[in-house]
């Protein structure tokens, strides 16, 4: 679907979509390393701890969501803000025409990890009663707030009137931005499913053992994951780009100026 922006400029879903890979095939290599730093190398370690010091399921019986589960929770949940953070500053500096680095990509995700975190836990449990009553809400308040963590990246403003900027950014192009999420759920709902049956199957004692798990299914497992989060990150952060263009004007130049 297409927006029609006060500018004459449509939303359009293709041109997120070469963005985001543009970003991506230009800086593979950055891109590899944030993902090694922020996503992989970590997730691979909570498995190592969980192997190690982690009780077994007993059969029967659903998974214990004990202390060591929350606290890695909670940590990939800041990992994944950081990434996404470090992801928009990334590609927002690529498309104005620069070379991005990792130094400054990585300053300025943990520069902003408290109030990524922050965010994190509002948008988390907004979703959590979204989806309680009834599913279409919490839909509807993850397409509004999509863009919450680029706004927070880019225009340094707080948790709140993240939230809020992104529902004023999304407005008329929310049926686009639900299009390309669902499109993402069923394509990435394959490759998880591929690698859950893999690992265990739809059992959860055999998906909690899994997890335990440090092999090479694990590191595969660990690795598909560590992709889906760059290439969803990166989206996110090229939908933020459109909608400032095709809203406001304001290109990746102009976004850009924040990080000079």
């Amino acid at each position: 679907m297409a927006t029609r922006a006060i500018d004459g400029e449509r939303f359009d879903l293709g041109r997120v979509i070469s963005r985001a890979g543009g970003a991506i095939s230009r800086n593979l290599t950055l891109f590899a390393l944030l993902a090694l730093i922020l996503q992989f190398l970590p997730a691979l370690l909570i498995r190592g701890y969980n192997a190690e010091f982690v009780p077994p399921p007993v059969p029967g019986a659903l998974p214990s969501f004990g202390a060591p589960t929350i606290l890695s929770s909670l940590l990939a949940v800041a990992l994944y803000y950081v990434m996404q953070a470090a992801v928009t500053h990334i590609t927002v500096v690529d498309l104005k025409g620069d070379k991005p680095t990792l130094g400054p990509a990585l300053r300025r995700g943990f520069s902003l990890i408290l109030p990524l975190f922050g965010l994190a836990i509002v948008v988390t449990f907004g979703l959590m009663l979204g989806m309680l009553l009834l599913i279409i809400p919490g839909i509807i308040l993850a397409v509004m707030w999509s863009v919450a963590a680029p706004v927070m990246v880019e225009e340094q403003t707080g948790v709140f009137a993240s939230l809020g900027r992104s529902r004023a950014l999304t407005k008329g192009a929310r049926w686009s931005i639900f299009l390309l999420g669902l499109a993402m759920f069923f394509a990435l709902g394959l490759v998880s499913g591929g690698t859950l049956l893999a690992s265990g199957g739809l059992d959860p004692v055999a998906i909690a053992e899994s997890s335990r798990q440090f092999g090479i299914t694990a590191i595969i497992t660990t690795l598909v994951n560590t992709v889906i989060v760059v290439v969803g990150t990166t989206l996110i952060a090229a939908v933020y780009i459109e909608l400032r263009f095709v809203r406001e004007g304001v290109g990746p130049e102009g976004l850009a100026a924040v990080f000079d």
